[in-house]
């Protein structure tokens, strides 16, 4: 029995993003793409699938932690655990899965190194242990140089929002603070 791809523009994997991100790198300024190239299997007639690359299972989690933590900060003012830490987990589990057991060093490294850089502030008082996490989680995938990327990125871009929200939002004192991390977070990975 042969293994057979759901759509037929799948077998192309990452020829088929090759073109609108080639644009998008030259833009950058890049040269080259951010994930790594990997040789194509050949196994059944199948191409190894660029949809189910590790590159592309951090993109999308990282995307989708975004995204919540956005929605719910703006929704409740708070960053839920059940959240952020099965993404830390599963941010662990693509390193080992990608490198094995020295794949699970980045990780853990990112995850200190997220969550450490904003714990200062959070015993000030200045932001919530929610964005704490979820620059712990996000570091997870980044590793120990992305997390640290992530935390200054999204400390200036909190800077400009914070000023936006005040501006629109004289009366209203509570700023959610995740937005701008999870943009942050989203543009250190595409970025590094």
């Amino acid at each position: 029995m042969e293994w057979r791809l759901p759509f037929p523009w799948m077998a192309r994997g990452r020829e088929a993003l090759r073109e609108p991100c080639s644009v998008l790198l030259a833009l950058w300024g890049r040269r080259e793409a951010p994930w790594p190239e990997a040789e194509p299997s050949r196994k059944g007639g199948a191409l190894e699938l660029a949809l189910f690359s590790p590159w592309a299972l951090r993109l999308g989690l990282l995307v989708g932690l975004a995204s919540g933590a956005i929605y719910w900060d703006l929704r409740a003012r708070r960053v839920p655990d059940l959240l952020t830490f099965p993404c830390a987990l599963a941010g662990l589990v693509i390193g080992g899965w990608e490198r094995g057991a020295p794949g699970l060093l980045p990780p853990v490294l990112g995850f200190l190194v997220g969550g450490l850089l904003f714990l200062p502030f959070v015993i000030q008082g200045y932001v919530g242990a929610g964005d704490m996490k979820l620059l712990a989680a996000a570091g997870a995938f980044l590793g120990p140089g992305g997390a640290a990327r992530a935390v200054l990125l999204g400390a200036v871009l909190g800077g400009a929002w914070a000023l936006g929200w005040w501006a629109a939002r004289r009366e209203e004192r509570w700023l959610p603070y995740a937005p701008p991390l999870a943009v942050g977070v989203v543009a250190s990975f595409l970025l590094g």
